[in-house]
């Protein structure tokens, strides 16, 4: 099934007992009905781009806040945001703002940054699923977070650094980051 430039198959491996997620292979040099393997891998961006791009505008359901909003307590006992963290960086903090920002992305004008606002929620909800217990404290995660995107654009938000911890506070608190029960088929 598998050949590479010399003509041996993973099964002539030493290691062909073992699953094919213990192997390490170099996949360049393997052939899978006349591609390489890593051809075999690609898969067209610009594709995926035209099908996204032909889609009708996906809205948020109306009732959001029904389905997603749980006691927040339990979400950060949860999510582990510890409750200093919680009382004195979001609550003193960044709530405050909460209803300005509320307002802004609210406002019919600005339909195009809450879809930003939106994506990024949900990207940034896939890299703290996909890090699973990497971080002991959800706190750990937002500062590592609020500073990796300071980091990355420190020359366009000179100034404020505020806001991004704001925003993220915001995420967090309004539910669109982090886990909302336990199970997630409520």
């Amino acid at each position: 099934m598998f050949d590479n430039k010399d003509s041996k198959s993973i099964t002539d491996s030493p290691h062909s007992n073992l699953a094919g997620r213990d192997i390490n292979l170099d996949t360049t040099n393997y052939v899978f009905n006349g591609m390489k393997f890593e051809d075999v891998l690609r898969v067209s961006d610009s594709d995926l781009c035209d099908v996204i791009n032909s889609f009708p505008e996906i809205e948020e359901y109306e009732d959001d806040e029904k389905f997603s909003r749980i006691n927040l307590v339990d979400k950060n006992k949860i999510n582990k945001l510890t409750d200093d963290y919680f009382r004195y960086n979001i609550l003193q903090d960044s709530l405050p703002y909460f209803t300005t920002i509320d307002s802004f992305l609210e406002d019919p004008r600005n339909v195009k940054l809450r879809m930003k606002f939106l994506n990024t929620a949900a990207d940034i909800k896939g890299r703290i699923m996909s890090a699973g217990g990497m971080y002991p404290t959800f706190d750990l995660f937002l500062e590592t977070y609020c500073n990796d995107i300071f980091s990355s654009l420190q020359d366009k938000l000179e100034g404020k650094r505020r806001l991004i911890r704001i925003f993220l506070h915001y995420m967090y608190f309004t539910c669109k980051i982090g886990k909302k029960n336990v199970d997630p088929n409520p």
